[in-house]
């Protein structure tokens, strides 16, 4: 299920600051200015501040995947000065196993589907310990309602096969993983801040964590992979996580 607002706000000012303090306990990292130490390369910004509770954001698209048939639908509305996810929508059990192997649940998304060469920052605070995480270079797809992406994924839960980190890439309605961690990743706590950071620049990406480095790739694309598309959040069976402080930069031409 998908559902449209009006169309996203784009920065194009180059005076807007590009200071991203983060509030509260736990959160770490360097990832707090743009790139290139500059204002000049800002797309695009979102802290919800100003966006009244109870109400989607302009601009953002939320997508129930296909498959998240159990204990739906998601429920992405503001509160308290941030994007929440509510339910704990996610796909059927797979045989064997205590959660669905691909994780499906629900995204909201944001952007351009020209996007390339880019900055994706956001903070993540996890509510419950299922999985969370971020979307990228989303584009629509002419046989997938779903759409076409890649997404960063945190689980936590053993129940639902965590703790683990794992890149993943949906094409046409089919799942690659990418990369995947587990006896190197130690879970997340709940109610704490994550600074995540994802650098895109053609086929390489380097992702960070509250400013550590977890997956660095040279030609991650180049298998089919997706070269543009929009940004966005994404949970499954996570009854309750925040999401804030949104900003893309350019990188390069």
């Amino acid at each position: 299920m998908i559902k449209m607002t009006r169309s996203w706000r784009v920065v194009t000012s180059v005076g807007i600051a590009a200071m991203l303090v983060v509030m509260g306990a736990g959160c770490g990292g360097n990832g707090t200015t743009d790139p290139n130490g500059d204002d000049v390369d800002l797309l695009f910004e979102e802290t919800f501040a100003s966006v009244p509770d109870g109400s989607i954001p302009v601009g953002w698209t939320t997508i129930d995947q296909q498959a998240a048939t159990r204990e739906g639908p998601g429920d992405w509305t503001v509160r308290s000065g941030r994007l929440r996810q509510t339910s704990n929508i996610q796909a059927p059990i797979t045989t064997g196993l205590s959660y669905a192997i691909n994780y499906e649940g629900t995204m909201a998304v944001i952007g351009d589907t020209s996007w390339t060469n880019i900055s994706y920052r956001a903070d993540i605070t996890p509510r419950d310990d299922d999985g969370v995480g971020l979307i990228f270079r989303w584009k629509p797809s002419s046989v997938d309602p779903d759409g076409n992406f890649y997404r960063l994924l945190m689980v936590d839960d053993s129940s639902s096969g965590g703790p683990k980190l794992r890149l993943d890439r949906r094409t046409d309605g089919v799942w690659a993983i990418i990369d995947e961690k587990t006896t190197s990743y130690n879970g997340y706590n709940e109610d704490k801040t994550y600074v995540v950071e994802i650098d895109m620049v053609v086929d390489d990406f380097t992702i960070k964590i509250n400013g550590s480095i977890i997956f660095e790739f040279e030609d991650a694309v180049a298998d089919g992979g997706l070269t543009s598309g929009k940004v966005g959040f994404f949970c499954y069976a996570e009854q309750g996580a925040d999401f804030d402080n949104v900003k893309v930069y350019r990188r390069g031409p």
